[in-house]
């Protein structure tokens, strides 16, 4: 004897067909539809937007004392620990410590100074903060960069309009971000 609680169920499609046994005080043999609720899959967490740059600027070239200056933002809940500018070969990247650090200063977003090693080859600096950032404002300028006398001579002629940049962080959980950049000169 079948008994009156649905373990008697039976798979339809995507529905569950059960008819009540005749046994079952007032049921009858009625047959009862529901329909089979089936789990959505789980929703994908959206992935993270990669490290921002914005506001930059470079200055002051045909004077032969350019200034870079960028802000950078990190990946929603990450911060910034160090930082890579590649310059094109027609700006210079001074290669003595301590005149690399005299062209560059390191601010957090409230303007407070960061304590911040630079070190250089050519056509690139590297910044290592001291302590990690969720977003900085960076300022690279004479002495840490010279222009070379033919990219001077390229934008009196017309011939040099913008230059292109890449910014390369490294971010808190191992995380980085490759960001080219295209400035007017």
């Amino acid at each position: 004897m079948l008994p009156c609680s649905p373990p008697w169920t039976s798979p339809a499609g995507p529905f569950l067909a059960a008819a009540t046994p005749p046994h079952c005080a007032g049921a009858g043999g009625i047959v009862t539809t529901r329909r089979l609720v089936t789990p959505s899959p789980p929703a994908q967490a959206p992935k993270p937007t990669p490290a921002q740059v914005s506001r930059a600027h470079l200055g002051d070239v045909l004077k032969g004392k350019p200034r870079l200056t960028f802000s950078l933002a990190a990946r929603e809940g990450a911060e910034l620990t160090n930082l890579t500018v590649g310059v094109p070969p027609a700006l210079d990247v001074a290669e003595d410590a301590r005149t690399l650090a005299q062209g560059i200063v390191v601010r957090s977003a409230g303007g407070k100074r960061l304590k911040f090693t630079a070190t250089s080859t050519p056509g690139t600096i590297r910044i290592r903060l001291s302590s990690p950032q969720p977003s900085l404002n960076l300022k690279i300028a004479f002495p840490a960069l010279t222009t070379t006398a033919k990219l001077t001579a390229h934008i009196r002629e017309g011939r040099t309009k913008k230059l292109g940049l890449v910014v390369t962080t490294r971010e808190t959980g191992g995380v980085g971000t490759r960001l080219p950049l295209t400035v007017g000169v």
